[in-house]
């Protein structure tokens, strides 16, 4: 046999499914003293020994055990019914001194290898013990002819009390038969009794028999009823069990999935918000590109404050009045809720160009001027607001020009 058929032939033989011819094939095989892979051998044989304990019980069948127990029973009462049905026939014949014969013949069936009994004695029941099977057979034979021999002799006397209805429980103590029947019978029966022959009318006692049997299936039933009510719990508590560690999971990636998602839009959000702002730079940018390149372009300083000294801006207005640029130089930090605001003042009037908000030294926005005309304009001022919407400039001025007697 080549290495590579016994290779698949491992397989097999670990499971023990090979047949005759090719199991002896491979313990021939394996008596060579070819190489063998012992340790694959070995593994296979400790995986195929844990089949048993892997494979599930095959229980039988519920009703299975009562038709046992049922057919139990019924053999129990045969055997009863036959074992009385025995005993009536043995005490329903009698023994009648007329027939010395008949009983001769039975009293010869009787078997050599009963124990041997001290005496007869007239209680009433017939008891016969079998002794053990070592007697030999001539012993009986010799038994049987003596037993034959003695009651041939006997001669009955008209005083002699004749055996009522078979028992031989009624004899005489001092009457032939009773002294030819103990001087012989001790030597193969131990005990013989007769007992009064039972009424065949009698039924057998069947009653308690069937309260038994009946109690039996009761409890029988209510044991089946008990066992299915733990195994509906058990379901139920494994289903219940399943159930809530199963939502526990759903929730879970659920909530990490609801997570990540909420996580993902606030990136996004992000991201769209810095879009917006770069959006929104680039177009400033632009704005302010357009503007400082302009043709006929006014420029107007603005000086620092006592608040902020060492700052100071410029305003650069196109012709026609409309749009123009500020500024920003060294301009104080702000909070977060703080922006600058410029403003127009004309005539008494306060009018809000727009407001700012600074992050660099240097900075550029630009900004739109209402409808009116600049020689009217009195005075620029940028101050400092807790936050946008202002209708009217606060005390903290930090740059200002004024535009009269210009």
């Amino acid at each position: 046999m080549s290495g590579k058929k016994f290779n698949e032939m491992i397989f097999a033989f670990s499971a023990g499914c090979l047949d005759s011819n090719e199991q002896r094939e491979f313990l021939e095989y394996l008596k060579s003293g070819q190489r063998i892979p012992e340790n694959e051998l070995g593994e296979l044989q400790n995986v195929m020994a844990l089949l048993p304990a892997m494979l599930e019980l095959e229980m039988p069948q519920a009703g299975l055990k009562d038709k046992v127990a049922k057919r139990l029973y019924r053999m129990r009462e045969e055997l009863r019914a036959k074992k009385r049905q025995m005993v009536k026939d043995i005490t329903s014949e009698g023994l009648q001194p007329e027939n010395e014969s008949a009983f001769s013949e039975k009293l010869a069936e009787i078997p050599r290898e009963m124990k041997e009994a001290p005496s007869l004695k007239a209680t009433g029941r017939m008891t016969v013990e079998i002794a053990p099977d070592e007697r030999e057979f001539a012993e009986k034979e010799e038994s049987k002819k003596g037993v034959r021999r003695a009651l041939s002799e006997v001669q009955y006397s008209p005083e002699d009390e004749p055996v009522s209805e078979g028992s031989i429980g009624q004899m005489a103590a001092g009457s032939p038969m009773y002294r030819t029947m103990e001087a012989f019978i001790p030597d193969a029966v131990k005990e013989v009794t007769v007992a009064e022959p039972q009424s065949a009318e009698a039924p057998p006692n069947m009653e308690s028999e069937k309260q038994r049997w009946l109690k039996e299936e009761l409890e029988l039933e209510e044991e089946e009823r008990s066992h299915n009510y733990l195994r509906n719990i058990l379901v139920l508590s494994a289903i219940l069990i399943f159930v809530l560690i199963s939502g526990g999971i759903m929730y879970l990636v659920m909530n990490r999935e609801l997570h990540q998602g909420e996580e993902k839009i606030a990136s996004l959000s992000g991201q769209v918000n810095a879009l917006n702002s770069e959006i929104l730079r680039l177009d400033r940018n632009q704005k302010v590109l357009a503007i400082l390149g302009a043709k006929d372009l006014r420029t107007i300083n603005l000086d620092g404050t006592e608040g902020n000294p060492g700052g100071f801006g410029k305003l650069s207005l196109l012709q026609n009045g409309k749009e123009g640029v500020i500024q920003f130089y060294n301009m104080p930090p702000l909070k977060d809720s703080e922006v600058y605001q410029l403003w127009l003042l004309s005539k008494g009037r306060n009018y809000s160009l727009g407001t700012f908000r600074t992050k660099r030294e240097v900075e550029y926005f630009p900004f739109s001027v209402p409808e009116i005309s600049q020689n009217k304009a009195d005075s620029y001022a940028v101050t400092l607001e807790d936050g946008e919407g202002k209708t009217s400039p606060s005390k903290k001025v930090y740059l200002v020009i004024k535009l009269s007697g210009r």
